[in-house]
């Protein structure tokens, strides 16, 4: 009796055991899929984190670096502060007068259901000098020279004497708002049903929970990268705009006066000298016997970077290209930031009628 019954009990306990392994198996197979899942998010996890420090540290030194060049040059004072600056300037040139405004750039149309978005402004500051052409420039080049450093927009005469209209320096700023990434979501292994087996479940589980916990202890420093990465190059990509704005206001100071010197030696009738996109550009009173004379006064290599377009009616211009602002160089935010430009892009917005860009805005250099 006893021989028999043990004739069929081995089976029937073998294949229950055999029942078992199965059902543990497949708890293994689920377990080591989601365990793969978290040893990938930790090993991003930890690669951010041994750099966040490095990074914090970093964006902190950009940001200092950009206010600072910021500072140094007052780019950002007040209205107020720089309308006294240049009273203080200009105190040594009799009957000079200084006035400021704010100047509307453009209307966005909003929804419908809002009406128009608010329009933009920009800080304004006309200089009035009286005296012949030569004093008028020679103040214009008096009022850029320190801090707070200005954009010369127009140079112009007017009945007994001259206006001077400056601006900021057109610097782009981005509105740096960013928030963490956060590390995505991993299911625990509570939601892996546990079954009675041999094949590790336990360990898999143990590891599995351990690598959740240092996902926990990094969290903190891996979501500030994502934060700290973006701000690094925020301020790093502001400081070289401003540096890019400096050096293309320094050029354009170097361009205007070079082609001022020779109005004044051609004995033309000026009409306007101002900045236009990335070019420095003289609007004449005169035809060809102006552009001739124009001709022999200018410097041999400013003549040939220099392009003559016909404008009104007996009226010249003269475009010369700032260097500074020609894609392809590292100074420029265009070829840093956005690539160069589209095809004819250039030659559009020099050869349109008109366009003194300031900040924003286009008007007409001799307005």
């Amino acid at each position: 009796m006893n021989r028999g019954a043990g004739a069929w009990v081995a089976p029937l306990l073998a294949g229950a055991i055999l029942v078992l392994a199965c059902d543990n198996e497949e708890e293994c197979r689920a377990l080591r899929a989601l365990k793969r899942r978290y040893d990938r998010a930790l090993a991003v996890t930890r690669a951010r984190a041994a750099h966040a420090d490095r990074v914090a540290g970093q964006a902190r030194a950009a940001e200092a670096r950009a206010r600072r060049l910021l500072d140094q040059h007052r780019l950002e004072a007040p209205a107020k502060m720089v309308t006294e600056a240049l009273e203080a300037r200009i105190q040594q040139i009799s009957g000079a007068t200084v006035t400021y405004a704010r100047r509307a750039t453009a209307t966005a149309p909003g929804p419908r259901a809002q009406g128009a978005a608010p329009a933009a402004a920009e800080d304004v500051w006309q200089v009035d000098v009286p005296g012949g052409w030569r004093d008028v420039f020679a103040a214009s080049l008096a009022v850029r020279t320190s801090v707070p450093l200005l954009r010369v927009s127009v140079v112009r005469p007017t009945d007994g004497g001259g206006r001077i209209e400056l601006g900021r320096l057109p610097v782009p700023r981005v509105p740096i708002r960013l928030s963490p990434r956060p590390l995505p979501p991993l299911p625990s292994t509570t939601e892996i049903p546990s079954r009675w087996g041999w094949c590790g479940a336990k360990d898999l589980r143990t590891a599995i929970e351990a690598a959740g916990s240092e996902l926990e202890a990094l969290r903190l420093k891996a979501e500030a990268v994502t934060v700290d990465l973006p701000t690094h190059a925020s301020w790093d990509g502001l400081h070289r705009r401003v540096t890019h704005a400096i050096a293309l206001e320094k050029e354009a100071a170097r361009l205007m006066k070079a082609l001022a010197t020779a109005a004044v030696k051609a004995g033309v009738d000026i009409k306007a000298l101002g900045q236009e996109n990335d070019a420095v550009v003289l609007e004449l009173r005169g035809g060809p016997e102006a552009r001739g004379r124009i001709e022999r006064a200018l410097p041999a290599p400013l003549l040939k970077a220099v392009r003559f377009v016909p404008a009104a009616s007996g009226e010249l211009r003269l475009i010369a290209a700032n260097r500074v602002a020609r894609p392809g160089r590292r100074s420029s935010p265009r070829a840093v930031d956005s690539g160069p430009p589209a095809p004819g892009a250039r030659k559009e917005s020099l050869d349109a009628a008109g366009g003194q860009i300031a900040n924003g805005s286009r008007r007409p250099v001799s307005e």
